[in-house]
C-alpha cells in the first residue's frame, strides 16, 4: 500500500472515529434522561477514548507511520484529557475524605493538556506581541462574574483564575498562529474558544448562584463543545 493511499485511509478513519465520539456524547445527552455516575463514566470514557484513538490515526497517517513532534505532543494532551475524565468520575466510587484528592489530579490533568497544548502552537511560527492582551482575557472575566456575584468561587478563586490564565495562554497561542496563516491554527482557534466555552460552563454550573445554572442547557454547553474541541484538535494533528 502507498503512502498516500495511508494517509488517505488515516484521515477517513480520523473523520469518521471522531464523529462517533461526538456521536457517543449526543446520544448520552439526548437519550439518557437519568444519568447516574456509573452511565455517565462509560459514555464518558468511550467517547474520551474515541478521540484519543482518532488522535493516534491521525498522527500516524501523517507519512510513513511517524509522527511528528507536535502529533506527539497532542496526541499526549488528548490521553491526558482522557486521564482527567477518567480520574475526574472516579469520586463517585471512593470515600467522601478522598474526592477532593481525585478532584485535584483529574484536574491536574487538564491544566497539564492544556500547557501541552500550548507548547506546541507557541513553538510554530513567529509571535505578533500585539496580541499579549489576550493573556489577561479569562482570568479578568473570571474575576468580573465573581465580584458581580454571578458565581461564588470561594477559596478556589486563585486557582481558577491561575486556571483561566492557562486557557488565555491557549486563546492566545491558537489565536496567533491562526493569524500566521497556519492551516492547524484555524481548527485549534476554534477548539480553544469552545474549550472555553465548557470550562467556563462547568464552573458556572458548580460555583453559580442562579438556578437556571444547573439545568439541563447548561449541561450540554459543559459536554458537548468539550468533545467538538477534541475533534477539532484531532483535525489539527493533520496538517500541523
Amino acid at each position: 500500500m502507498d503512502l498516500e493511499k495511508i494517509d488517505k485511509i488515516g484521515m477517513i478513519l480520523t473523520l469518521i472515529i471522531s464523529s462517533i465520539s461526538i456521536l457517543i456524547i449526543l446520544v448520552r445527552l439526548i437519550f439518557v434522561k437519568k444519568a447516574n455516575a456509573k452511565s455517565g463514566f462509560v459514555f464518558k470514557f468511550l467517547s474520551s477514548f474515541s478521540f484519543c484513538l482518532a488522535g493516534v490515526i491521525a498522527a500516524f497517517s501523517r507519512g510513513a507511520f511517524n509522527p511528528t513532534f507536535a502529533g506527539s505532543m497532542l496526541i499526549m494532551a488528548l490521553i491526558l484529557a482522557l486521564c482527567g475524565d477518567v480520574i475526574l468520575a472516579l469520586p463517585h466510587y471512593v470515600a467522601f475524605e478522598y474526592k477532593d484528592l481525585f478532584s485535584a489530579i483529574g484536574g491536574a490533568s487538564f491544566l497539564l493538556g492544556h500547557v501541552l497544548y500550548c507548547i506546541v502552537f507557541f513553538s510554530i511560527g513567529s509571535f505578533n506581541y500585539y496580541l499579549l492582551p489576550v493573556i489577561i482575557l479569562i482570568p479578568l472575566l473570571y474575576f468580573i462574574i465573581n465580584k458581580v456575584k454571578v458565581v461564588n468561587f470561594g477559596k478556589n478563586f486563585p486557582l481558577i483564575l491561575g486556571y483561566g490564565s492557562i486557557l488565555s495562554a491557549l486563546l492566545l497561542a491558537t489565536l496567533n498562529l491562526s493569524i500566521n496563516g497556519n492551516v492547524a491554527g484555524c481548527f485549534s482557534l476554534a477548539a480553544a474558544v469552545l474549550f472555553i466555552l465548557s470550562d467556563s460552563s462547568l464552573f458556572l454550573y458548580t460555583f453559580g448562584c442562579k438556578e437556571f445554572m444547573k439545568g439541563k442547557a447548561i449541561v450540554w454547553l459543559i459536554f458537548l463543545p468539550y468533545y467538538l474541541a477534541q475533534a477539532l484538535f484531532v483535525f489539527s494533528i493533520l496538517v500541523i
